[in-house]
C-alpha cells in the first residue's frame, strides 16, 4: 500500500452529547487516529505525531533537540518533547510554522491545518471562547497540572497539554498548555490555539513562525470550489458587509485589520450573507474567505 492511500476508515461511528466518534485515520509515519465531529467539523482526536509530509518525504529535526535554528522559511523541523519519542504517543510532535504550511502537508491526505476561522466555529459550536476550552481539554490530572479548570473532555476531542519549542530551541510548559498552530498568519508571525491549565477559556496569540507548536487536523470538506465568483460590497462600507457566495456552501471567514488582527469569524452560506461591522472601528480591513485548503481575500473600508 502506498503512503498517499494509509486512510483506512471503519464502519462505525458512535454518537455522545452532539459529537460523533469513530473513524480511523492513518498519517503518512503510519500512527492512527480516531475522529470526532464537533458539529459541522471533523477533527483528529489527538495531536500529530508524523515524522513524514503526506507525500512520504521526511521532515526535518535536530540533533540535539535543542539546537537553534534559523528564524527563516528554510526552518522546516519537527520535535517531540525535548526529543523524548516516548513522549509523543501522548503529546504528538511540535512543528515550526513553516513545516505546518509546506505544500507537501502535515496533515494526512484529505485533512489540513485549520484556520482561525475554522478554531471560531469550533469554539462559537462550543458556547463561546470563555467555556469551549474546558469542554476540549481532557480531563483529570494524568497529564494536565492542578487545577485543570472547567475541563470535562465532553467532545472527545482529547485536549492535552503538549507545551512548545521557543527560538533559543528549549522546550516549556508541557503540563500546562496545548498550543496548537493554525494556518494564519499575523503581523508578527502566525496565529495559534491554546487551551490552559488554568482556564476553560481559549487564547490565541500571534507567534514567531519558528516556534514549534502541535497540529490538530481538520477534515477537508467534500467538494473544493472555484472561489473566484464571490464578490463582496460594498465599498466602503458603513454598517453591514455583504458577501455573495453565489451557489458556493460551507464556507468561512476572518476579517483582519491592517496589522494582521483578527477581529471577527463566522461561516457563510450559499448566496448574499450579511456581516454585522458596525461596532468595527473606521478603517482598512481584510476579508478572507475559506473552504478546505482554498482561499480568497478582499480589502474593504470601514466608513
Amino acid at each position: 500500500m502506498s503512503r498517499l492511500s494509509e486512510i483506512v476508515f471503519s464502519g462505525v461511528v458512535l454518537f455522545i452529547s452532539g459529537t460523533a466518534i469513530g473513524q480511523q485515520v492513518s498519517d503518512a509515519s503510519g500512527n492512527t487516529y480516531g475522529t470526532v465531529t464537533i458539529g459541522t467539523q471533523v477533527w483528529l482526536n489527538a495531536g500529530l505525531k508524523t515524522t513524514r509530509f503526506s507525500n512520504g518525504d521526511s521532515i526535518p529535526t535536530t540533533y540535539p533537540a535543542t539546537l537553534p535554528v534559523d528564524t527563516g522559511p528554510t526552518s522546516i523541523y519537527q520535535w517531540a518533547y525535548n526529543g523524548d519519542d516516548s513522549l509523543a504517543a501522548i503529546y504528538g510532535r511540535l512543528y515550526t510554522w513553516y513545516a505546518v504550511m509546506d505544500v507537501r502537508n502535515v496533515c494526512p491526505v484529505g485533512w489540513h491545518v485549520p484556520s482561525t476561522a475554522e478554531f471560531g466555529i469550533l469554539t462559537s459550536y462550543l458556547g463561546g471562547v470563555e467555556v469551549a476550552g474546558g469542554k476540549l481539554k481532557e480531563a483529570g490530572y494524568s497529564h494536565w497540572l492542578s487545577p485543570n479548570t472547567g475541563a470535562t473532555n465532553e467532545t472527545g476531542f482529547n485536549g492535552v497539554p503538549n507545551g512548545n519549542r521557543n527560538l533559543g530551541g528549549y522546550f516549556n510548559d508541557m503540563g500546562m498548555v496545548s498550543d496548537n498552530w493554525s494556518s494564519t498568519e499575523g503581523s508578527q508571525g502566525a496565529w495559534d490555539f491554546d487551551l490552559n491549565y488554568n482556564t476553560a477559556a481559549t487564547t490565541s496569540y500571534d507567534d514567531p513562525k519558528t516556534f514549534a507548536f502541535a497540529v490538530r487536523c481538520l477534515r477537508n470538506l467534500p467538494a473544493e470550489t472555484d472561489l473566484s465568483s464571490v464578490t463582496v460590497f460594498p465599498v466602503p462600507a458603513d454598517d453591514y458587509l455583504v458577501v455573495d457566495c453565489h451557489d458556493i456552501s460551507d464556507l468561512t471567514y476572518e476579517i483582519a485589520e491592517s496589522t494582521g488582527a483578527i477581529v471577527q469569524t463566522g461561516s457563510l452560506k450559499a448566496g448574499q450573507n450579511t456581516l454585522a461591522i458596525e461596532k468595527l472601528p473606521a478603517g482598512v480591513y481584510i476579508i478572507r474567505l475559506f473552504q478546505s485548503q482554498k482561499t480568497i481575500e478582499f480589502k474593504f473600508i470601514k466608513a
